[in-house]
């Protein structure tokens, strides 16, 4: 989560910073943005998912019962899709509070607009996916004071009245 924190810092605020200026002057310099972006967009694909393969996943099974695996897992998969969904609204409306504006037609200074746009939406991207990842970092920090005590519990419960029932 720290890693991804982290990246994405890279990914919205570092390279648009340093990246070439609105108007390249060559075309060495519009064509390096993707093998620079790229790349960096690559490794955050890959590193994101770690936390539900590494952590969530583990997790789960260690602390719930095993005839309730199942159903833990779906809600956490339903739970993490629609929270999903609200991210485009959110972006869009804050991404609107950082100025960004539609481009008219007929726009005079449509490069400054198209600008202007640009760092409002990696502006509004970036805290939304920065808010959510440290919020989950928070929360993996929180699992430590109680990750034991579930453990035990899940352990040393006893199964589901449903299992024990033999069926004639």
């Amino acid at each position: 989560v720290a890693i991804s924190l982290l990246w994405l810092l890279v990914i919205f605020r570092v390279l648009p910073a340093v990246g070439p200026p609105a108007a390249p002057t060559s075309a060495s310099a519009a064509v390096s943005v993707p093998y620079v972006l790229g790349p960096c967009l690559f490794v955050q694909g890959v590193i994101s998912p770690w936390c539900w393969a590494g952590v969530n996943r583990p997790i789960f099974t260690e602390v719930v019962r095993p005839q309730l695996r199942a159903s833990i897992l779906a809600y956490a998969v339903v739970l993490e899709g629609s929270s999903a969904a609200l991210g485009a609204p959110l972006v869009g409306h804050l991404a609107e509070a950082f100025g960004y504006r539609t481009l008219a037609a007929d726009a005079a200074d449509a490069a400054a607009l198209r600008a202007t746009n640009a760092d409002a939406l990696a502006r509004a991207i970036s805290t939304i996916a920065l808010v959510c990842w440290a919020t989950t970092f928070c929360m993996y920090g929180l699992v430590h004071l109680t990750y034991a005590r579930d453990r035990h519990a899940a352990a040393s419960s006893p199964p589901c009245e449903s299992d024990t029932e033999v069926e004639d």
